[in-house]
């Protein structure tokens, strides 16, 4: 009627084996497509470029780390998420069908877990019904943080002259 206890603990062992390998199996899968799905710093200039043309918070948020500083070309500091949502959720209510793009791209430091860029920047939009555009040069700060990269710095100012 019962099984002899060495007999119980065979099975359970086997048992116990057989699920740790489907485990790590299911677990060396993961890891995989996560290999596959890890951004470039390319690609986070892409991502928040196309979150920018949003004017959306909810897409730019989640490429920004929640230390992140930005500095915009009025002179104006944002430091931390919240700062940096408040800032960017006030801009994109007050500049109507904002255009922005990113050009010469230039990559000062990219290694692992760190990039540093800087880039000309141009936009255009309407604030009052009235067209407005500007343009200036920027500097990104990129941390890798758990396999995803995120804008931990962006700091905006005038074109150089000359």
């Amino acid at each position: 009627m019962f099984k002899p206890i060495v007999e119980r603990l065979a099975d359970w062992n086997l048992s116990l084996i057989l699920w740790l390998a489907m485990m790590m199996a299911c677990g060396a899968g993961i890891l995989e497509a996560e290999k596959k799905n890890v951004m470039s710093p390319e690609d986070l200039v892409v991502a928040y470029e196309k979150a920018l043309a949003s004017q959306k918070w909810e897409a730019v948020e989640p490429l920004m780390d929640s230390r992140c500083t930005v500095t915009f070309s009025d002179g104006s500091v944002h430091r931390g998420i919240k700062e940096v949502e408040k800032a960017f959720r006030r801009n994109f209510a007050l500049i109507e069908d904002e255009k922005y793009a990113i050009s010469e791209l230039h990559w000062m430091v990219k290694s692992d877990g760190f990039a540093v860029c800087t880039f000309v920047f141009e936009w255009s939009g309407r604030m009052e019904g009235q067209a407005v555009a500007g343009s200036g040069r920027g500097t990104w700060s990129m941390l890798k943080d758990g396999g995803t990269w995120k804008l931990v710095a962006e700091h905006l100012g005038p074109k150089a002259e000359g």
